[in-house]
C-alpha cells in the first residue's frame, strides 16, 4: 500500500481500507451490505471502556498512529462520549518507542516487552536527560522530537546504534526510555484528571501495555485502573463500537 501510495498519489489509508474492502467482496460473494469503518483509536477505545466496569472516566489512547494522532484522551460517561486532546500526528508515543526497540536490535512489531523488562535492569537517571529532549508534555499534548526518526534511520543505514547513545550500555538506553515514556504520560494524565474532574482512568493501545502499573498509578487522586488493550484486542472494540455507535 505505501508504494502504491507513493505512485498513484492516493492517500495511502484509502488504498488500504480499499484492499480491505476488496478482499471482502471476494470472500463474501454477493455481498449487499453495507461497510462500516470503525477508526483504530475508536476501536481501542471501546475494547478498553466497555469492559471496565467504569459509569465514567477517562479513556487515554497511546499508540503510533490512528492515520491522525498517537496519543488520544477522551471522557466518558453513561450515554455521552466527549474529546478532551489529540496529539495529532508526526507526534508520535508509538514511534518514540519503536526508535528503542529497533535499535538495541529487537523486533519492534513483536518485542516491544523486552524493551520494558530490560528497563528494569538499568540506571534511567544515566541518559535521561537526553532521552527526555525526544518525549515531553505540552499541556493535554505529548510531543515527540523529530530526531527520533533522525535517529532510527541512522540506525537502520548504519546497523549501530546511532552515535547519539554512543558508548552506553542497552540496559541504562531501555531504562531512560522507559522512565522518560511514564512520567510524561503520568504527567499528561494527571492534568486531563484535573480538567474533567474524574479519578477513574482506562489505558489501550499498543504503548499501554509498555506501563508498569505499580509505578504509573502514584499520584494523589488516582482511583482508576490499569487496563491495557493491544492492536489483538481492536477487533473487539470493532465490534462493541458497531453494536453502540452511540
Amino acid at each position: 500500500c505505501a508504494h502504491a501510495a507513493l505512485c498513484t498519489g492516493i492517500p495511502q489509508y484509502i488504498l488500504l481500507y480499499a484492499v480491505k474492502k476488496a478482499a471482502i467482496c471476494r470472500a463474501l460473494r454477493g455481498f449487499q451490505g453495507r461497510f462500516e469503518y470503525i477508526s483504530h483509536h475508536d476501536c481501542h477505545l471501546a475494547s478498553a471502556v466497555f469492559a471496565s466496569g467504569f459509569d465514567e472516566g477517562l479513556s487515554v489512547v497511546t499508540e503510533g498512529l490512528d492515520w491522525e494522532s498517537s496519543f488520544a484522551i477522551d471522557a466518558f460517561s453513561p450515554g455521552e462520549m466527549h474529546s478532551v486532546s489529540r496529539s495529532p500526528w508526526p507526534y508520535s508515543v508509538g514511534y518514540y518507542y519503536c526508535l528503542v526497540t529497533s535499535m538495541l536490535g529487537f523486533n519492534y512489531l513483536k518485542h516491544a516487552g523486552k524493551v520494558t523488562g530490560l528497563a528494569a535492569y538499568g540506571d534511567p537517571r544515566v541518559l535521561y536527560e537526553k532521552v527526555a529532549r525526544l518525549l515531553w508534555a505540552d499541556g493535554l499534548l505529548v510531543k515527540t522530537s523529530p530526531l527520533i526518526y533522525m535517529l532510527r534511520q541512522e540506525y537502520l543505514q548504519t546497523g549501530r546504534l546511532p552515535r547519539y547513545f554512543a558508548g552506553h550500555s542497552k540496559e541504562n538506553i531501555a531504562a531512560a526510555f522507559q522512565k522518560r515514556l511514564e512520567d510524561v504520560t503520568v504527567e499528561v494524565i494527571t492534568k486531563a484528571l484535573r480538567r474533567t474532574s474524574t479519578n477513574k482512568v482506562v489505558l489501550s493501545g499498543g504503548v499501554a501495555e509498555r506501563h508498569h502499573e505499580p509505578e504509573d498509578t502514584r499520584y494523589s487522586g488516582f482511583d482508576g485502573r490499569f487496563y491495557p488493550a493491544g492492536d489483538e484486542r481492536c477487533r473487539a472494540g470493532f465490534r462493541r463500537g458497531v453494536a453502540r455507535p452511540s
